[in-house]
């Protein structure tokens, strides 16, 4: 559990306070972004690195409720990245 913990309190925990924080800085100044690191892992269900796969949906969702809430001026991305094993010639 104490793992589980600290995953999800770095990626999404850290996440929502890093906003929190920030967004009404933003706000007030009427424009600027946010970027998050997002995962493929926030795309597909792994079972076997559950914490890591429950921190990044939840991303996801917090990154998608903060965008339907809407703040003018400030845009709100989170980037993932694909990572395919090479492929040998044929």
């Amino acid at each position: 559990v104490p793992v589980f913990d600290g995953i999800v309190r770095t990626n999404l925990l850290g996440s929502a306070n890093v906003a929190r924080h920030t967004l009404p800085v933003l706000r007030a100044q009427g424009a600027g972004a946010l970027l998050f690191v997002g995962s493929v892992i926030g795309h597909v269900a792994v079972p076997s690195l559950t914490a890591y796969t429950v921190s990044k949906w939840g991303l996801r969702v917090l990154i998608s409720e903060a965008l339907w809430i809407g703040v003018p001026g400030v845009a709100l991305m989170a980037v993932s990245r694909w990572i395919r094993k090479p492929q040998r010639p044929s």
